[in-house]
């Protein structure tokens, strides 16, 4: 477990939603840059306690398309998600590529919203972006700290 004051991770679990979710703030206290992750149900709350913990959301990260994820149309019942998070505060939305057209499909969202990426690409905030392999590798996301240089600006860099 790492300590809390004296680690450079910026780590926020909410609950959201009638679906027992959890969204995710994952970020640096250094950069004061987050990202959102899974931001479903309530997305001006989970704007909000970023803002109130200091921290600027620089991007978003969709683990899945499932609409209690990335909001969407399910079993009756509208979710925001994505959608209403680029109605607020328009950022580049981190997808897995394998993920990316069930995303566009469910939240309407425009490819061109999309930073695709790989397993093993790493997001400019420094932590890694994984996915696991199985039956639906991309289904799940593990993160690392990692501490490396920016090579460029965009939003993500291949790890080497």
């Amino acid at each position: 477990m790492t300590n809390a004051a004296t680690s450079d991770l910026y780590f926020v679990q909410e609950p959201v939603g009638e679906m027992a979710n959890l969204a995710y703030l994952v970020g640096s206290h250094a950069t004061r840059e987050a990202l959102l992750v899974d931001p479903a149900w309530d997305v001006a709350s989970l704007l909000a306690r970023a803002e109130r913990d200091g921290m600027r959301v620089v991007g978003a990260l969709a683990t899945h398309y499932h609409q209690d994820h990335v909001g969407g149309s399910i079993f009756g019942m509208s979710i925001e998600g994505l959608p209403r998070l680029m109605e607020l505060q328009p950022m580049p939305v981190h997808v897995q590529a394998r993920e990316a057209e069930g995303v566009r499909r469910v939240t309407g969202l425009s490819a061109s919203d999309f930073a695709l990426h790989e397993g093993g690409d790493e997001i400019a905030l420094g932590f890694g972006c994984c996915t696991r392999r199985g039956t639906r590798p991309a289904r799940s996301v593990s993160w690392s700290k990692r501490r490396s240089s920016r090579r460029d600006s965009s939003p993500a860099t291949r790890c080497s």
